[in-house]
């Protein structure tokens, strides 16, 4: 008995749900969305209150009134109309004019016999929180004509001849005026805390969804500064230390898969890398097709920069060696330190990138090294040599830096 009854009360209230999301789509900003909500509230109530004396009218026998609020109706349901075509501006100035026009209307029909300026609160507080924030000098005007005709209706009701002779001033319809007004001003209030509050946390989720992207690509104190200042942002970072690696042969590998696969593939690898990142507290600058590169030491300063690296570098080797695939995965890895030039560049697509004589070495140890091994400069290896073990490589030429001392990391001491 008891689902029966929860049956018959959810279509009533799914359909009143349509009415009021009608004009309503993804596109719409939070202000426009909370906007639409309010004039199909607006609308509905006010149509339903009209309809509800639509007796007493009848009885009074007035043609032109019985046609007055006959037609009532279709202006609220011409709003929600323009809504669902999506001419919101015109639905807003339609419910403002004729409610404005109707609460003020009621003076000189009925005089001092009902008091029709209650009107106004409901009215005006749904008026209040109507307009979007770029409309805010219209919400302001409206308001003053508001309060105008509020004053207009109060004082000088009692002095005008009404053109209706209620039959009955007594009759229930005239009686429930100053509580239908409350009802209303409740309904709407209702209303607007569930829209607003609902645009306001829906407003906070979207902030937190973008500051959760932001974070992914840039570092949280720099994505902090970004919001903060939009100046150039550049840091001389005098103690850096810059991984470079790179998945060998994968170019053959992914002509002999799906493209689906081969990105597969990538993104466990590099989900991998990633968690080993987190792990140490590295930042992950970027990738490039196959190739990884990571750093330590910034956006902010740290000693251990260069063991965190090494460390990262050493589970590397074990993450790829343990890797389960069709096609056996090698990997080249290398490591200098010293001074880069860190910053954001852009501003679409923006990214954090490293520049400088240190992130060319650490590619160029990347780049000739051996497969399976990571080779560091000299410079890292003053740094780590007391931590790790390391076998001499010898000299390499680098391109615009003739023969640079390498080494290759072994294993932590």
């Amino acid at each position: 008995m008891v689902q029966h009854s929860s049956k018959k009360l959810h279509k009533p209230v799914a359909l009143l749900k349509r009415i009021l999301e009608l004009g309503i789509h993804d596109q719409l900003t939070l202000d426009r969305v909370k906007n639409v909500r309010i004039i199909n509230s607006l609308s509905l109530v006010l149509l339903t209150l009209t309809v509800f004396y639509w007796p007493q009218i009848l009885s009074e026998g007035h043609i032109w009134l019985i046609i007055y609020y006959f037609l009532i109706p279709l202006i609220y349901i011409a709003a929600i109309y323009l809504n669902f075509k999506h001419y919101y501006r015109n639905a807003t100035l339609l419910v403002v004019a004729f409610s404005l026009f109707y609460a003020f209307s009621l003076v000189p029909i009925f005089g001092a016999q009902i008091p029709s300026y209650l009107w106004f609160f409901p009215i005006g507080l749904g008026f209040a929180l109507l307009f979007p924030s770029d409309e805010e000098i219209t919400m302001y005007l409206v308001s003053g004509i508001t309060i105008v005709l509020f004053a207009i209706s109060y004082f000088f009701s009692s002095m005008i001849e009404p053109m209706v002779i209620l039959s009955d001033p007594g009759d229930i319809a005239t009686k429930t005026v100053p509580l239908a007004a409350l009802l209303v001003t409740i309904f709407v209030s209702i209303v607007l805390r569930k829209y607003v509050l609902g645009t306001e946390s829906s407003l906070m989720n979207e902030q937190e969804r973008s500051e959760r992207l932001l974070l992914n690509i840039l570092p949280g104190p720099i994505a902090g500064r970004l919001k903060d200042n939009h100046n150039t942002i550049a840091d001389a970072c005098p103690d850096v230390t810059v991984m470079f690696a790179d998945i060998s042969g994968f170019t053959r590998i992914s002509e002999t898969l799906p493209a689906s696969e081969v990105v597969e593939l990538l993104n466990r690898v590099f989900t991998k890398f990633d968690m080993l990142a987190e792990k140490y507290h590295l930042e992950k600058i970027k990738t490039i097709g196959d190739a990884y590169m990571v750093a330590g030491g910034v956006p902010e300063k740290r000693d251990d920069h260069a063991e965190a690296i090494a460390n990262m570098a050493l589970d590397m080797l074990t993450v790829i060696e343990g890797f389960e695939n069709k096609e056996r995965l090698e990997i080249r890895i290398g490591i200098n330190s010293g001074a880069v030039v860190a910053g954001v560049i852009g501003i679409k697509k923006f990214i954090y990138d490293l520049w400088g004589d240190t992130v060319n070495i650490a590619s160029r140890m990347e780049s000739q090294g051996e497969v399976g091994r990571i080779q560091a400069t000299e410079t890292t290896y003053q740094i780590l040599k007391d931590k790790f073990i390391f076998v001499r490589r010898g000299s390499v030429n680098i391109k615009g830096k003739g023969h640079v001392e390498s080494w290759w990391l072994l294993k932590r001491k």
